[in-house]
């Protein structure tokens, strides 16, 4: 039987429209198995036309396996969507406007953009598929030169992307070898002893070292100065000191207090 695509979709939008205002030709009597369509008669969609061979006939057991065909449909669509967080759908054959207000927050509160997603990888993002295109360095070994002297501190710039635990960061010997050192022609310019006199720092680029009292506590940073080394605890047997090194930003001076000379305490400035 040849039977025309017109035909059919005029046939299950009408279908649809009818079982979903509970329209059917007899009635509905509950039974064992649930609801039961009894017919009365039959819907016949014609072509118009003398000939009847490509005309659909609808009774009342093609309503009911429709009927069935939507909510069956509706419920799975409501179950898939009650795995997602933030979705909540309690009816047991809930409307479609529900369920495509429900498939329309699905998005909700999303915001990331290509470079904050792995390369190649998708994401939903509002009401459109993005893909990423951040690097992935994860396990692997990415070389940079791009490395300064900042302070105390070394700054490394790396490229970005993504890195996890296994990822490292190389920088060629020649490049760190090419960092500035301490100045080669610093000279003894005063020590600090306890009780002693202050002694004065006279410009900006002296390098003052600093060591407490056998098993002292950590000495303070003097003014106008930069951390080059922080305070780190030394020890041999049950002897223990802190030793520090300062680089001096401007004018300043450093005091060792205490007059106990049995302790090892004080503080040499080395001037260019």
């Amino acid at each position: 039987m040849n039977i025309k695509k017109s035909n059919i979709i005029t046939a299950v939008l009408c279908a649809a429209a009818l079982s979903a205002s509970s329209f059917y030709s007899g009635y509905a009597a509950g039974t064992d198995s649930g609801i039961r369509y009894n017919s009365q008669g039959k819907i016949v969609f014609d072509n118009g036309t003398e000939n009847t061979a490509d005309d659909v006939v609808f009774d009342a057991a093609d309503f009911l396996a429709i009927d069935k065909m939507v909510t069956d449909g509706k419920t799975s669509l409501k179950d898939e969507l009650n795995q997602y967080d933030g979705i909540e759908i309690n009816d047991d054959i809930p409307e479609f406007n529900l369920l495509a207000e429900a498939v329309g927050s699905l998005s909700d509160g999303t915001d990331a953009a290509a470079g904050n997603i792995l390369s190649g990888k998708k994401a939903l993002v509002g009401k459109s598929i993005i893909t990423g295109n951040m690097d992935d360095h994860s396990g692997t070994k990415t070389s940079t030169s791009q490395i300064e002297e900042n302070g105390s501190t070394a700054e490394i710039t790396i490229p970005g992307g993504y890195y996890d635990e296994n990822s490292k960061i190389t920088v060629p010997i020649d490049v760190i070898k090419k960092l500035p050192t301490i100045n080669s022609n610093l000279k003894l310019y005063g020590i600090a002893k306890p009780g002693g006199a202050p002694v004065t720092v006279p410009k900006a680029g002296c390098y003052i070292v600093c060591m407490s009292a056998q098993n002292g506590t950590p000495m303070t940073q003097p003014e106008n100065t930069e951390i080059i080394c922080e305070p780190t605890y030394f020890s041999v047997a049950t002897i223990g000191v802190y030793i520090a090194v300062y680089k001096s930003t401007d004018v300043t001076s450093v005091v060792c207090t205490g007059s106990n000379y049995n302790y090892v305490q004080g503080a040499i400035v080395l001037a260019p």
